[in-house]
């Protein structure tokens, strides 16, 4: 499957062409498809390959290629070869025509309009090369949405913007893969455009521009009409499917069959459903092609290579460890296709065994419904391009290399099972432990996916694991827990269930399937009807016309149908109706006929018999009949056998004698009565035979098992006559062999005797059963050592692996073949053979020498000779035609330079042709030099100049005749040639460089003092004319050197100190220019020219006019002194740095800071300097700054000095605005910041003694009111209570009365000393705080709230000022408790601790939220200021729902 058919909205954009395009319609003549392909360098590789894999599609290409105006285009001639398509060359004002290919010529540009190319002189004086541009956009605007353009292999940007216009316009855009192209330049260009559709190799291009032009289109019309109508028409062309592969794929996902069938109908060139379904039915093979297209195989060795190294490290080790020695490992792949993922599990699975050292067998399970795929894969022959994700340790460890392609290893093979299965229809395999299906479930509906999960759910063991496609999931499953999210990795955690008949098809499978069970019936078309009565009619005229008539039998010979004048030949039966044609035929013709109906149907071959002779009534005639049975075409609904009738010329019988003629007729008649009669005592006879028959049985029954023992007594008695008789009889072949044995004993002593090949025959177990007189030169053998084993013989060879060749041999009987040497350095050539009895057995082997001595010595030298020899050596025999003219030339022998050259070895090229094998290496007028050669034997030399797989070489060539050949040796002198091109070239460059320079050059020569060379720069430079200088007979920039500078030029220019240390001198000097205004030159210097003795001749100087530089130099060194004593005065300390935030200015203060002095720092980079400032504050606001964001820090300490400091960073930028780096300015605060913290102390201390103020004034109005509450006003209501009680009524209501009195001043008494209590409780004045608190805690528990009071480690008394503030906190936060926080518990603890004092209240009520409450109505802001009056600080921890828990602190030092 390709990328589209995995990810089908990701490829073509939504611009799809208006109509679809149809093959043949008068749209395609007048407006094809036109696609526009653009190449330059490295495009014609990449042309070729474009070209190879392009049907004719109905489209029109135009190539476009950067070309020379002077260069030859051969790439007509080339793409010819290449292409199916008609290569033309454009012409102007050519109209285009579909499935052609234009050439644009050199030296041109074309553009497009109206369907017609039009050609336009390229101008000279452009620089850049647009032709690809120019097209593409013509052809945007021609074209529109048919236009497509492909960018191919190039330099340059040319095409970029003509994608643009092609993408603007609605077309298509296809881009060459930069990573497949030679020169990336154009294809990267045009895909940084961002306009590409397609990134693709250009083999893979074709494919796309098919399925833009006639599948896409197809795709969208039929989803509409879809749609719009019911799917009937797919429904009958799947359902036709099934009925005729047995395959069903009603529940495949739409939009893929959708894009099958339309690439099928784009084939096919249908354009409607209803055609392509009248299609099928003419042509059934086509039902084959869609099904086998309607099968999605996609797959390759370690797909996803992460995934396996998941399944290779996780899963596998997992699954084996649990598995016991000599258990098995089930592992199923199903939609295996053809085998790839299968044998990458096996290998995974082998490699772990073997790791691991376990011993268990594995079966891996591959199955697929398509034959044809898993007979490739049980083969486990790949190509190597199948290969490119299996590492090389693992292609020679487990594939074997075969006639160029890789088979899977034995090892590996034997682990899988292949098996044609429909895992929709069939039952699942059982206990698996892995199971593998990737990208199969994409392709199936929702319920299909469940049925077939439900299957791999049963097939798993509990542990099991499930392996999906990426895209793929288990759905709604529940028994399956993920292990790799991105993988698609399950883990079964729940043991199978039994599947219910619901998760099984019922439908046809190819094991049930049935060609003849055809249950597709459908009214054809009008088109097809039409057809089929045309081809009706043919058939009738030709049969009338020809005298023919066809009569269609079945495998019975019933007649089923009859064209032609039929009734010429046969007629109805007299009595009883029967359809048989041999009961219609003339009796005459009946015996023959059935006779050849018989042979037809059992050799399935076509009969033709003439001259026939049938008697009817006084004629003759002489019949020919044709037989044809069409009963295994598949393509044909029903088996039908066909039998064509003619007639030639028929003879009149004539009768002499009427009266004899008379009685004839009589006669046949009496005969026909008499054959009835015959006819009914036959029938009558074989009832009486049938009768009888039955008798027989009866009686042969007893008769048997009366003759069996006869029989078994009879039996024995032969037995022993023919054993006696083969004792004889064996006895003299004894006899005989023997003789014959010791014959050829004799004659294989005498051939041994006479022999001078070595020849030594062993048993099995390598003991010597024979051996010839001449071994002995080579194995030290005697006339005793028959019968010991070779292994125990010394030889004389220099070989070690004699005795493992022999048992090689013996193990797998294929013969060695090998040369060897003895230790005198005589070679033999060394075969050991297979001992092969006559009963095929190997019982040993049989080991020769035979000595090569000679022929291995001169080998050597000839081999020695050419293989030394640098040049390219190759022997060549003639090749002749039947005129005995040589036509090319055949290999016969290559050095070893020319093997390397050609990368071809010497076997291959061996009786190969040079112009068959490299048609380009031989250029026509050297072919025919070398003619002349071999027929006037002179001999040639020659250079030439030859292009090889794109390279250019310069040869010199020498060729001699050697018997009807000849001998050609190749010096390679492309090095030469190129470098005197080069110095040519060279010379020409420099020159032009140095008068077009603008650096003042010039060639001095030391001996005469005198400048050989001036260019006109040094002239026009100082104002003068060239002329001026060339003819001056001094040198003239001595004469214009300022004199205080002469007397250095001229000590220079007579003793110039270049060597090889320093090459290269440098001068400065002034020179008056013609203004009278001082010049500073900087000559540069080197020697231009040798002395054989190694001495300087010529020196050459390239100088420059730096009046300007050194002005600039001054005016950057006042700047810097200005800068440094800028930084240097500052009384801030000032950092700047550049773009890596190294440091560039470091002032004094900064040097005093960091105790760093600034030679140490310049050039380092801060963060390593400081590493604290990855961290800090100081070291992101240098990042912001190189962000180009300003920062300022505030109130910061500097590294470890004391005092507070201020940062400013502030980034630098260039004239374009540019962050080019930053600088920070420290300024010391210190003395700024204490008199603020002064200030606000201030501030603060005042604010607390108000405050103090407040809170004592507060306390002692509450000690007073307290006073008064207890003293007076409860006194008063004890005083009342007491008079009351001296009262003593007599009434009922009055008693009721004053006891209700009693009760209310009761409570009131009660509540004023609560309410006095509160105020001011005297036991926090008399006994203190632990007393005053558990005080409250009595005071408040009740049935509605416990409270529990804890005090630890308290001294006796705190100051009153303390012991008022945390009593005080303690009663306002019990009061929130009692009224706000529904608690059923609380708890006080107040803790006294080393510095401090800490007071915990803690309840279980509803709690709530401290930033979302307003905590100040909680009565909690008293809290705070008294907390702010003994800097105390309060913590709040509360939840809603979880109670609340207050911690207040205070610090002891702070109190003091």
């Amino acid at each position: 499957m390709t990328y589209s058919e995995e990810n089908p909205g990701n490829n073509l954009d939504k611009d799809k062409p208006e109509e679809p395009t149809r093959a043949g319609s008068t749209n395609v003549k007048n407006d094809p498809f036109v696609v526009g392909i653009g190449a330059s360098a490295g495009g014609l590789q990449a042309l070729q390959l474009f070209f190879e894999h392009t049907p004719p599609d109905s489209v029109a290409y135009v190539v476009v290629q950067h070309l020379a105006p002077e260069s030859q285009n051969v790439l007509s001639s080339i793409l010819k070869r290449q292409s199916v398509l008609l290569i033309a060359d454009i012409q102007d004002s050519m109209p285009i025509e579909e499935n052609r290919v234009y050439i644009m010529p050199a030296g041109k540009h074309v553009i497009i309009r109206d369907n017609v190319l039009y050609l336009t002189d390229r101008q000279t004086e452009i620089n850049t090369l647009r032709s690809i541009d120019l097209f593409f956009k013509s052809l945007a605007t021609d074209k529109g949405k048919k236009a497509i353009g492909v960018i191919l292999s190039g330099t340059g940007n040319d095409g970029a913007e003509g994608v643009t216009a092609i993408k603007k316009a609605g077309g298509l855009v296809v881009v060459q893969d930069p990573e497949t192209a030679k020169f990336d330049g154009m294809p990267r260009n045009a895909i940084q455009k961002g306009h590409a559709n397609f990134v693709l190799p250009p083999e893979l291009m074709p494919e796309e521009i098919f399925n833009y032009v006639k599948v896409a289109p197809l795709s969208e019309e039929i989803s509409e009409s879809i749609k719009s109508q019911n799917n009937e028409t797919i429904e009958q062309i799947l359902g036709m499917v099934h009925d005729r592969t047995g395959l069903d794929f009603h529940n495949y996902k739409r939009p893929t069959i959708i894009r099958r069938l339309s690439r099928r109908m784009a084939v096919t060139n249908q354009y409607n459903l209803v055609d392509y379904l009248d299609y099928l039915q003419l042509h059934l093979e086509e039902v084959e092609t869609i099904s086998r297209e309607f099968l999605i195989g996609v797959t390759k060795f370690f797909r996803d290579e992460d995934a396996f190294e998941v399944i290779e490290h996780s899963v596998i080790p997992d699954l084996i460890d649990e598995i016991e020695n000599s258990g098995q490992l089930r592992i199923w792949v199903a939609g295996c296709s053809t085998g790839e993922e299968a044998y990458s599990l096996a290998i995974l699975v082998r490699e772990y065994l073997e790791n691991t050292k376990k011993d268990i067998e594995v079966k891996v399970f591959a199955s697929d419904i398509d034959r044809n795929s898993l007979e490739f894969a049980g083969k486990g022959l790949y190509p190597y391009s199948s290969l490119h994700e299996v590492s090389e340790q693992r292609i020679l460890k487990y594939f074997v290399k075969e006639e160029g392609k890789y088979r899977v290893c034995q090892q590996i093979r034997k682990m899988v099972i292949f098996a044609p299965h429909n895992i929709i229809s069939d039952p699942p395999f059982s206990k698996i432990n892995l199971v593998s299906c990737r990208n199969m479930l994409i392709y199936l509906n929702p319920l299909l996916q469940k049925k077939v999960m439900a299957k791999f759910h049963y097939a798993l063991q509990k542990s099991g694991y499930l392996f999906l496609g990426s895209s793929e999931s288990v759905g709604d499953m529940k028994n399956f827990v993920e292990i790799n999210k991105k993988w698609k990795i399950f883990r079964n955690t729940e043991q199978a269930m039994p599947l219910g008949l619901e998760n099984f098809s019922v439908g046809l499978t190819r094991k049930d399937y049935n060609p003849d069970n055809q249950k597709f019936i459908r009214e054809v078309s009008h088109n097809l009807a039409l057809t089929n009565h045309i081809a009706e009619a043919l058939n009738e005229t030709l049969l009338e016309e020809l005298g023919y008539a066809a009569v269609y039998v079945d495998e019975n010979f019933n007649v089923m149908h009859g064209a032609g004048n039929y009734n010429h030949y046969l007629t109805l039966p007299d009595r009883a109706l029967t359809m048989n044609l041999l009961k219609m035929v003339p009796a005459d013709l009946a015996l023959n006929l059935g006779t050849l109906l018989r042979k037809a149907v059992r050799d399935k071959e076509k009969i033709t018999i003439t001259n026939v002779q049938v008697r009817h009534h006084d004629v003759m005639r002489r019949l020919n009949l044709v037989i044809k049975p069409y009963l295994e075409d598949r393509r044909l609904l029903q088996k039908f056998i066909l039998v064509l009738f003619s007639e030639e010329v028929s003879e009149s019988i004539g009768i002499k004698d009427p009266e004899k003629h008379w009685y004839e007729q009589q006669n046949e008649s009496r005969v026909s009565d008499l054959e009835l009669e015959l006819q009914h005592t036959k029938e009558d006879l074989q009832a009486v035979v049938e009768e009888l028959e039955t008798s027989n049985e009866e009686l042969q029954s007893t008769n048997e098992e009366l003759l069996s023992s006869n029989e078994e007594l009879q039996s024995t008695n032969e037995e022993l006559q023919s054993l006696n008789e083969e004792l004889h009889t064996i006895n003299a072949e004894h006899q005989y062999k023997i003789k014959l044995l010791m014959e050829l004993d004799d004659d294989l002593n005498n051939y041994f005797r006479s022999t001078n090949i070595s020849q030594i025959f062993v048993d099995r177990k390598l003991e010597i059963r024979k051996y010839t007189p001449s071994a002995t030169q080579q194995i030290n053998l005697i006339e005793s050592d028959i019968g010991r084993s070779i292994y125990q013989i010394s030889n004389n060879l220099i070989y070690n692996n004699l005795i493992e060749d022999i048992r090689e041999v013996i193990v797998r009987p294929t013969p060695i073949e090998k040369e060897v040497q003895d230790k005198v350095g005589t070679w033999y050539l060394m075969r050991v053979m297979p001992y092969i009895t006559q009963d095929g057995r190997i019982d040993g082997a049989i080991i020769i020498f035979i000595d090569i001595n000679e022929i291995k010595s001169l080998q050597l030298l000839h081999s020695g000779i050419l293989n030394s020899s640098v040049n390219l050596i190759q022997a060549f025999k003639s090749i002749r035609n039947q005129a005995g003219q040589i036509v090319d030339f055949e290999w016969s022998l290559l050095n070893a330079p020319a093997q390397e050259f050609l990368k071809c070895s010497e076997f291959q090229l061996l009786s190969r042709r040079i112009r068959q094998e490299f048609p380009d290496f031989l250029q026509p007028d050297l072919f025919n030099k070398l003619v002349q050669v071999v027929e006037t034997e002179q001999t040639l030399k020659t250079e030439v100049n030859q292009e090889y797989e794109g390279k250019t070489y310069w040869f010199y060539v020498v060729a001699v005749k050697l018997n009807d050949g000849l001998v050609l040796t190749f010096n390679d002198i492309t090095d030469r040639k190129l470098a005197e091109e080069e110095l040519e070239t060279n010379r020409y460059f420099v020159r032009q460089i140095a008068e077009t320079s603008p650096d003042l050059i010039y060639v001095f020569d030391l001996a005469t003092q005198q400048e050989i060379y001036v260019n006109r720069s040094i002239a026009e430079a100082l104002g003068y004319s060239p002329e001026e200088f060339n003819h001056n007979p001094e040198f003239i920039l001595l004469q214009l050197a300022h004199p205080d500078d002469v007397p250095r030029l001229k000590d220079f220019l007579q003793k110039p100190s270049i060597s090889e240390d320093s090459p290269i001198q440098e001068l400065m000097y002034r020179v008056n220019d013609a203004k009278g205004q001082y010049c500073w030159f900087r000559d540069r210097f080197t020697v231009f020219k040798y002395a054989p003795t190694g001495e300087p001749l010529q020196i050459m100087s390239v100088a420059q006019d730096v009046t300007g530089e050194v002005t600039t130099q001054e005016k950057l060194k006042h700047e810097k002194e200005f800068s440094e004593s800028l930084l240097n005065n500052s009384i801030d300390g000032i950092v700047a740095f550049d773009m890596d935030a190294r440091i560039t200015a470091w002032n004094t203060v900064m040097e005093e800071y960091n105790g760093l002095p600034r030679e140490e720092v310049l050039g380092k980079s801060i963060f390593e300097l400081f590493p604290e400032y990855r961290i800090n504050d100081e070291g992101k606001a240098i990042q912001k700054a190189l962000e180009g964001e300003k920062t300022i820090l505030h109130d910061h300490p500097y590294g470890l000095r004391q005092g507070y400091y201020e940062t400013i960073t502030i980034p630098l930028f260039d004239n374009e605005g540019k962050v080019m780096g930053g600088f920070s300015i420290i300024h010391d605060i210190t003395e700024r910041k204490r008199l603020e913290d002064e200030r606000i102390n201030t501030k603060l201390n005042q604010q607390k003694e108000i405050l103090n103020v407040i809170l004592e004034t507060q306390e002692s109005e509450r000690k007073r009111i307290s006073e008064a509450l207890h003293n007076g006003l409860g006194q008063l209501l004890y005083a009342t209570k007491l008079k009351l009680s001296d009262m003593h009524p007599d009434k009922k209501e009055d008693k009721e009365l004053q006891t209700g009195i009693d009760t209310l001043l009761n409570d009131a008494i009660r509540e004023t000393r609560q309410l006095s209590f509160e105020l001011m409780p005297s036991i926090l004045r008399d006994f203190g705080l632990a007393a005053a608190i558990q005080e409250i805690c009595k005071r408040v528990n009740s049935t509605k709230i416990q409270l529990q009071c804890e005090v630890l480690g308290l001294p006796d008394r705190l100051d009153e000022i303390l012991e008022t503030a945390i009593f005080r906190i303690c009663q306002e936060l019990l009061n929130n408790i009692l009224k706000h926080s529904q608690a059923t518990e609380a708890s006080i603890q107040i803790l006294n601790q080393k510095t401090k004092i800490v007071l915990r209240v803690e309840d279980n009520g509803i709690g709530f939220d401290p930033e979302q409450v307003d905590i100040t109505g909680l009565g909690l802001s008293s809290i705070r200021n008294r907390l702010q009056l003994i800097d105390g600080t309060l913590d709040i921890d509360s939840e809603p729902g979880k109670g609340s828990l207050f911690t207040i602190k205070f610090n002891k030092t702070k109190l003091k």
